[in-house]
C-alpha cells in the first residue's frame, strides 16, 4: 500500500488506501462490483470503527444482518451483475 495502514485508522480510511493501492490493478468492471459492495454493505457497517476495535463478533453480527437480508442483498448483487 503506498502509506502503510495503521491500527488506529478508521476502516474508511483504510478503504480509501485500499482503493489507491488495488483499483489500478482491477479491470474497471470488477473494481465497480468490488467497490459498490464495499460502499452499500461494509462501510455503513464498519466504516467510522477503528481497526483496532472491529472485533470477530462485529464481523459475525455484520455476517448475521446480512444473512438476515440475503434475499435483498441477493437481487443487489445481481443489479450490479447485469450492470457489468
Amino acid at each position: 500500500m503506498q502509506k502503510q495502514a495503521d491500527v488506529n485508522m478508521t476502516f474508511e480510511s483504510f478503504v480509501e488506501l485500499y482503493e489507491k493501492d488495488v483499483r489500478s490493478k482491477l479491470k474497471g468492471s470488477i473494481w465497480c462490483a468490488k467497490e459498490s459492495i464495499i460502499r452499500l454493505k461494509i462501510l455503513p457497517y464498519f466504516g467510522k470503527g477503528q481497526l483496532c476495535e472491529i472485533t470477530p463478533k462485529d464481523v459475525n453480527d455484520w455476517q448475521n444482518d446480512l444473512n438476515r437480508n440475503k434475499d435483498r442483498l441477493v437481487w443487489e448483487l445481481e443489479e450490479v451483475e447485469a450492470e457489468i
